[in-house]
């Protein structure tokens, strides 16, 4: 394994044993959990879901009206991506660290590592999927829209949240 520093490849001597699920990209490995997956997922998918319900369903409605136009809809991402997706990332990586038992202690550490990587993703993901939804979904099935969609989501920010603090790159040059 080496670890890209700087620009600078420098060898690795790994302390800890990960288990090997199965093989990625270019024979790649990495670890996989199924089960932690699934129930962030969930939980993201479920509190998305709660939270996103009084969002889209009567706040959003109430500032914008039922407008669906390009320029409406782009206000309207860019509303929810700067109010509620932070708050919705913050809740879901709380809640998962909860039900994890990880120390309260730590919480300020990860977040700090997680979060930024959290909003760019999420505002990247989300924008193009909230400005199909403004314009063509009908404002009865949002909440549904994007809880399907908050679960792929979710499939990522699980890998991304429990990633190895150090990560290794494989070295795939041969």
């Amino acid at each position: 394994y080496q670890r890209r520093v700087h620009g600078e490849e420098t060898e690795v001597v790994a302390t800890q044993v990960v288990p090997v699920r199965e093989k990625g990209p270019r024979g790649m490995t990495i670890d996989f959990h199924v089960g932690r997956t699934v129930q962030y997922s969930l939980l993201s998918g479920a509190l998305g879901g709660a939270m996103g319900y009084e969002w889209y369903t009567q706040i959003i409605p109430a500032i914008f009206g039922s407008d669906a136009s390009l320029k409406a809809a782009i206000l309207k991402v860019l509303l929810s991506n700067a109010i509620y997706l932070p708050l919705g990332i913050c809740t879901i990586m709380s809640a998962t660290m909860l039900l994890e038992g990880v120390p309260a202690s730590q919480f300020s550490s990860k977040f700090r590592r997680d979060f930024p990587q959290a909003a760019s993703a999420g505002f990247a993901f989300f924008f193009p999927v909230k400005i199909a939804m403004f314009m063509f979904v009908p404002e009865a099935f949002h909440v549904v829209y994007l809880v399907i969609f908050g679960t792929a989501y979710g499939i990522y920010v699980s890998y991304m949240v429990h990633r190895a603090d150090d990560e290794l790159i494989c070295d795939d040059s041969n």
